[in-house]
C-alpha cells in the first residue's frame, strides 16, 4: 500500500485514504506482532503508552475488535511531476491485494476511468497475516487479523468494478489496452 501511495502523489492532489476502516482482532499473537515491530532494545518499554494503534489494541480485550476509523489523510506533497491529464487504469481479475486497494482509491475518489473487468481481490478485504503452528498436526498456517474497508466505507463483497467494461480474450492481442488506446486517441 505504500507504493500505491507514492503513485497517488503524482496523480492526484487531493488528500486521499486507500482504506477508510482497519478492524483488527485483538489477541495475544497480534499484540506480539506489533512488539516484533519495535527494535529489540525497546521492547521492553510498555509501548501501549507511546503507539497511538497498540494504545486502542491493548485498550480492548482479547477477542475483541479494534477499530480504527481513517479520514482522508495522506499528505499531498507539491509534485511538479505530477500528471493533470485525464487517467485510465487497467483492472482484471489478476488484480488482488495492495493493487486492489489502489483500484478502490481510484474508483472511490473518482480519479479517472476504469477499464477491463472486475478486480479478482475484494474492494473491502482481509490481510496482513501472523504465521503460526498447529498444535495437533504441526502444520504451518497462516491468520489474516486486520479487515480493510475500502475508501468509499462500504462492503458490497465485490472487486472494483470497471466504469467500462472490456474482457480480454486468451491468445489475442491486449484487446483492454488496445481499447483504452482507442478511447484516448478519440479525446484528442
Amino acid at each position: 500500500s505504500k507504493l500505491g501511495d507514492a503513485l497517488l502523489q503524482y496523480i492526484t492532489d487531493k488528500p486521499f485514504a486507500q482504506v477508510s476502516k482497519m478492524e483488527i482482532k485483538v489477541s495475544r499473537q497480534s499484540k506480539n506482532l506489533m512488539k516484533k515491530e519495535i527494535p529489540a532494545y525497546l521492547r521492553w518499554l510498555p509501548i501501549q503508552f507511546f503507539h497511538p494503534y497498540a494504545r486502542k489494541i491493548w485498550g480492548v480485550g482479547e477477542g475483541n475488535m479494534a477499530v480504527f476509523n481513517f479520514e482522508s489523510e495522506s499528505e499531498v506533497t507539491k509534485n511538479p511531476l505530477r500528471f493533470n491529464g485525464e487517467l485510465y487504469l487497467l483492472t482484471g481479475i489478476h488484480t488482488f491485494s495492495s493493487a486492489v486497494m489502489l483500484a478502490a482509491t481510484f474508483k472511490d475518489y473518482k480519479l479517472g476511468t476504469i477499464i477491463g473487468e472486475e478486480t479478482g481481490g475484494l474492494a473491502t478485504h482481509f490481510g496482513d497475516i501472523f504465521k503460526l503452528q498447529l498444535p495437533n498436526s504441526g502444520l504451518s498456517a497462516g491468520i489474516s487479523f486486520k479487515r480493510f474497508v475500502r475508501p468509499g466505507g462500504f462492503d458490497d463483497g465485490r472487486g472494483v468494478l470497471p466504469d467500462i467494461k472490456v474482457s480480454p480474450k486468451p491468445d489475442k492481442d491486449d484487446i483492454v489496452l488496445k481499447h483504452t488506446l482507442k478511447l484516448i486517441k478519440s479525446k484528442k
